[in-house]
């Protein structure tokens, strides 16, 4: 009786081993399913890119920015998952990356659904990113644009452009909309 085959499945077992190791080590492709409304945390799918079964996660914390930035992310959203120390019992989100499209298929969107910063002092955007928004007792400056005039002077009739100066004014906003929420 050889010993050959019990070598072979030794050297099986080993190498499955080492692979679960390893895939612990690395980051892996995830879809976002469903966010915790209150936590923040993820529920995600697996995206099996390779033989390795992953598992499906629940309860995933974000780790792949700055404190006081909170999004709702939109379903369908690919992240990359980490594992703490290779712990498959420690998963957290690593990055939100753009899919891997085959030809002809559609493009997911992957911004937030909603994004929330927070900051003691200051928080600035970059140009274009935001649109300002104003609150009641705000103090608004507002431009005033050259206007067409057409009407009488002194019983005569008169037309022409108005040009204001200085070109603008400043007020205090009085009433506000229900559309525009600002935290």
């Amino acid at each position: 009786m050889s010993a050959a085959p019990d070598f072979a499945r030794l050297l099986r077992f080993i190498e499955a081993g080492i692979r679960r190791l390893m895939a612990y080590s690395l980051v892996h492709p995830y879809r976002v399913m469903s966010q915790n409304a209150v936590s923040g945390r993820l529920s995600l799918q697996a995206v099996n890119e390779s033989d390795i079964l992953l598992p499906q996660l629940v309860e995933v914390p974000k780790a792949h920015g700055s404190p006081g930035i909170d999004e709702k992310c939109r379903p369908g959203t690919i992240v990359l998952v980490g594992f703490q120390g290779g712990n498959p019992g420690a998963p957290y989100i690593a990055h939100y990356i753009e899919p891997v499209r085959r030809p002809g298929e559609a493009e997911t969107p992957q911004t937030p659904l909603e994004l929330e910063l927070d900051a003691e002092n200051e928080i600035r955007a970059g140009a274009g990113a935001t649109q300002g928004a104003a609150r009641v007792n705000d103090t608004v400056t507002v431009l005033l644009p050259p206007a067409t005039f057409v009407g009488t002077i002194g019983g005569s009739p008169a037309s022409g452009m108005v040009i204001w100066s200085p070109g603008q004014t400043t007020g205090t906003i009085t009433n506000g909309s229900a559309k525009v929420k600002i935290a």
